[in-house]
């Protein structure tokens, strides 16, 4: 047995179903499985470990060869391996015939009627065993190759048998059997870095755990912090004498191998900024059609290099990918290199552009440069199609901001980011955050005010985003100065409008108004139709919140009005979630709900996590107020995990203000007070004042519901207080009838009946359809 082999259970079941299967005619071939993998990742320790598992169902003994099929020297020859198989089997020297086909037929004369076990590790190809193959099914082979041996699985009727990366907790496990459990236990988080950096990788984690043992001082944080840095990783897993322990020669061993067009593919994609990509990135990289890097892509996955994730998409193994890019800074430098590099990049900002513009989403973009040679687009038939590869495509855009920024690729870095501002919102914005970072920096040394002013822009709102208004007010002004400065109408608007929209956040809704027309002004100014919706939008939630439900409906509907004719998608699913919220207030449940499922369907074909939270809750609203509770909180907790899929703290509040509600009603009141405090612990923790208030307002509801009418009397006047300092007279009216309810209880009934009074007079100011025992 191997001292330190852990996991890999699901195979070695497999494996046992060798011994189960019989064949009725012992006359024909041997029961083969051929188990494949990539360089590394254990295949060898598999089916010796198995071997010697399995030895007592195999009496007459086991029969083991290495093929060399990858390694220093030639790949060993059926008849040198069949001579050393006839040796083992008793056979004199002098009685071994000479040709390969005699020295078969005695190998299968010996084996007939035995019961054996015959194990073939590291075979090239399906025609190196063939010759080597008992003909008897009382055998039993397994074969292990990093080819896929796809001839014996056809001609053989071998089953194969793909060896996947450890798991999580194996890869653990293998740590630990070689550190040792205590001093694995010491440093639990090294353990868990260490297999992160070695990608789970058998051999890579083989070496590394040997390293913080061969050391009397080291510790597995050393070794993790030896790895940390992956342009030299490979160095650090590749030192010492013996080759097959050396990860870089291992899978040089795999490289050699490949033709010149396979190996040209490979290093291409080193260049990739990530470890995934689709068949078309790979063309774009290799500068070569559809068809042609289809074919060379699946021989790379033949050979173990890549593997398929989905049709038409693949990935390499992490330490694969370094070994890929050092080959590619090695081997394929000069012209070729940077003409590749700006192939791939090109592409990615290109095709971003063409998805964005099916959605109608690019139209206050930074102009693009020209598309290189060797780059071919892709077309999307629909707006769902563009969807998803904005989707699928934003984690790898964010990596080519880094990685154009690595090669020195100047205006591709911040087109890039600029291109990136318009995805849909995802789950990545600290990390949208980084990349526009460093695309600013790229276009400050470059002198590029324009994009530096959208960048700044982008900045803002993914800091306003993440509830860092400090920083998003920072970026705000520096791009409505840098726009201004060029002359730039149109990103001035732009910037001015996004700073109101962090003002209502924060509940500064005059400050919030006075922006919002300002943009509306130079929008009609500019003859910009989305320079105009937007703020347009933008209005009506202010002017909503405000109590003025006539401007807040007509706002909605010029904006709705403009995007419609635009077909911009994602502006007609804030319009029509802007309406459908006014509908519900006014006790237009029916218009609410339609107008809300229609923008929750746009939201949807978009892919995109804001507007799905946003329209979620208004949902959840008008369930709410149907009197359907249970279908209100799905709504609700689908509206939560969105938000929070996002880190989008606002939509976080409302989602939980809303099923404190709900709860409520369903008299599951710890649970509404769990929700209620939630919502205000984040809401004062990112300076949310319009949510301030209506978060303490449904906390003074629970307590009330509790019996705690002392905290419900505290709460009820603190959400009064902000919302009148915001001037949300909705927040004011509710804070007001939540105060009578309080004091009612106290038995305060002068009060209460002042407080529902002035909150009826308000309300009925608004055209909001409450009385004072409804819930809001």
């Amino acid at each position: 047995m191997i001292p330190d082999f852990v996991g890999r259970s699901e195979y070695l079941t497999a494996l046992d179903g060798l011994l189960l299967e019989e064949r009725e005619d012992t006359s024909v071939a041997a029961i083969i499985s051929a188990v494949d993998g990539a360089a590394g990742i254990g295949k060898t320790t598999l089916a010796v470990h198995w071997a010697h598992r399995a030895q007592r169902h195999f009496p007459d003994g086991t029969l083991y060869s290495n093929l060399r099929g990858y390694g220093p020297g030639a790949p060993a020859s059926s008849s040198e391996v069949l001579e050393g198989f006839l040796r083992a089997l008793g056979t004199p020297v002098d009685w071994i015939p000479v040709g390969l086909e005699a020295r078969t037929g005695l190998y299968r004369s010996l084996l007939a009627g035995r019961q054996m076990l015959v194990v073939l590790d590291n075979a090239s190809t399906a025609e190196q065993v063939r010759m080597l193959l008992p003909g008897s099914s009382r055998c039993r082979v397994v074969v292990t190759s990093r080819d896929s041996l796809l001839g014996l699985v056809i001609g053989e009727g071998a089953v194969r048998l793909t060896l996947d990366l450890l798991t999580a907790t194996e890869a653990v496990e293998m740590v630990e059997s070689i550190v040792g459990r205590q001093r694995a236990e010491m440093e639990p988080d090294a353990v868990l870095a260490l297999t992160t950096v070695c990608a789970r990788l058998p051999l890579a984690l083989r070496v590394a755990a040997c390293r913080a043992t061969g050391h009397v001082h080291a510790t597995v944080a050393d070794v993790v912090a030896e790895l940390a840095d992956d342009r030299h990783r490979l160095d650090a897993l590749s030192r010492g004498r013996d080759e097959r322990a050396a990860v870089r020669t291992v899978f040089s061993w795999s490289y050699r191998r490949l033709g010149a067009e396979q190996a040209r593919l490979f290093r291409c994609l080193g260049l990739h900024p990530s470890s995934e990509f689709s068949v078309e990135a790979a063309a774009a990289a290799l500068g070569s059609s559809r068809h042609v890097t289809c074919q060379l892509l699946d021989e790379l996955a033949d050979a173990h290099l890549i593997e398929p994730v989905r049709p038409t998409r693949y990935r390499m193994h992490d330490l694969l990918f370094s070994y890929a890019a050092e080959r590619a800074a090695q081997d394929e430098g000069g012209p070729d290199h940077e003409a590749a590099v700006r192939r791939i990049h090109g592409w990615y900002l290109h095709t971003a552009d063409v998805a964005l513009r099916a959605l109608h989403s690019a139209d206050v973009r930074l102009p693009l440069p020209l598309v290189g040679p060797g780059v071919v687009l892709v077309s999307f038939d629909n707006d769902a199609e563009a969807s998803e590869w904005l989707e699928t495509e934003r984690q790898t855009v964010i990596a080519a901001v880094h990685s154009a920024a690595d090669h020195d690729l100047g205006p591709i870095v911040w087109h890039l980011a600029d291109a990136l501002s318009m995805f849909p919102q995802g789950p990545q914005n600290a990390a949208v955050r980084a990349a526009v970072h460093i695309a600013l920096a790229v276009a400050r040394r470059a002198g590029e005010v324009r994009a530096e002013g959208r960048l700044h822009s982008t900045l803002g709102n993914v800091h306003s985003h993440l509830g860092e208004y400090p920083q998003a007010r920072d970026h705000f002004a520096q791009a409505i100065a840098k726009s201004r400065h060029i002359g730039d109408l149109n990103a001035e608007a732009i910037a001015i409008g996004d700073l109101g929209v962090m003002e209502r956040e924060l509940g500064n809704l005059r400050d919030a108004e006075i922006c919002m027309q300002q943009a509306l002004v130079m929008g009609r100014k500019a003859s910009s139709a989305t320079g105009q919706a937007a703020p347009l939008a933008n209005l009506s939630f202010v002017y909503h919140k405000l109590g003025d439900f006539t401007r807040a409906r007509d706002c909605a509907q010029q904006a709705l009005t403009l995007y419609n004719e635009g077909e911009h998608l994602a502006g007609q699913t804030i319009a029509l979630v802007r309406i459908g919220i006014i509908d519900c207030d006014q006790g237009l449940l029916d218009q609410a709900d339609d107008h809300l499922r229609r923008a929750l369907s746009k939201a949807v074909r978009l892919r995109d996590s804001y507007r799905q939270t946003i329209a979620l809750r208004g949902l959840a609203s008008v369930a709410r107020r149907k009197g359907e509770l249970h279908g209100a909180e799905q709504y609700a907790r689908a509206a939560l995990a969105s938000a929070r899929k996002i880190g989008y703290p606002p939509g976080e509040v409302d989602a939980l203000v809303e099923l404190a509600i709900q709860l409520r009603a369903l008299e599951r009141f710890q649970e509404a007070l769990d929700c209620a405090e939630g919502a205000r612990s984040r809401a004062c923790a990112t300076g949310q004042q319009l949510r301030q208030g209506e978060a303490f307002c449904a906390l003074a509801e629970v307590h009330l519901d509790l019996g705690e009418f002392r905290q419900g009397i505290e709460h009820a006047e603190h959400a009064l207080m902000i919302s009148r300092s915001t001037g949300h007279r909705l927040g004011e009216g509710r804070a007001l009838r939540t105060l009578g309810h309080a004091y009612e209880r106290t038995g305060r009934h002068i009060d209460a009946a002042q407080c529902w009074n002035m909150s009826q007079a308000l309300l009925a100011e608004t055209g909001a359809t409450f009385t004072k025992r409804q819930a809001w």
